[in-house]
């Protein structure tokens, strides 16, 4: 079985992981401290590992290249960051880690699924295929980032997936 370990303390970020993620058989490692971190990739070698920036102040990363000599082999590792850009955050990387890719800040199923999938083969192919066939028939029209429309849009021209998104990314409760 697939093991990722996440390196991700934001609530929503992970529930955007487990949903695209979790579905496709993958096992999910939340990780939010260096010893517990260290523990996980000695109780067995992760697949990959999905790494915030921010996290510990935006420390996650440094956190990531103390821990990363426990691995027996080189390990893909996916970046993002709320904090800083893309070509920033780039910047920032430590030489050491295998970089699989970099995600943009909020998490984008699309990107994150395509992403994962480009490097960790699923458990669970037909259900990888059913969610990455979904997200790509959802957002073809708007591309995949999920981002809120830029024009005012009637509420029957919206997809449900994005007015869903929008009450996530604004933690309406109604």
């Amino acid at each position: 079985m697939s093991r990722i370990l996440i390196l991700e303390t934001a609530p929503r970020t992970l529930r955007i992981i487990e949903r695209c993620l979790g579905e496709m058989g993958y096992t999910l490692i939340p990780v939010g401290e260096k010893d517990r971190f260290k523990l996980e990739i000695r109780a067995r070698q992760p697949s990959l590992i999905l790494a915030c920036a921010d996290v510990h102040g935006g420390s996650g990363l440094e956190l990531v290249r103390d821990v990363y000599p426990e691995c027996t082999t080189p390990v893909p590792v996916v970046v993002w960051s709320s904090t800083h850009t893309l070509s920033a955050l780039k910047d920032i990387v430590p030489i050491e880690l295998l970089i699989g890719g970099f995600l943009s800040s909020p998490l984008d199923p699309g990107e994150l699924v395509g992403t994962v999938l480009s490097l960790c083969a699923p458990p669970d192919l037909a259900a990888a295929s059913r969610i990455s066939a979904d997200l790509r028939a959802e957002y073809e029209a708007h591309g995949l980032r999920l981002e809120p429309p830029e024009d005012i849009t009637s509420l029957e021209d919206v997809p449900f997936a994005r007015v869903l998104w929008a009450v996530d990314h604004n933690d309406w409760t109604g």
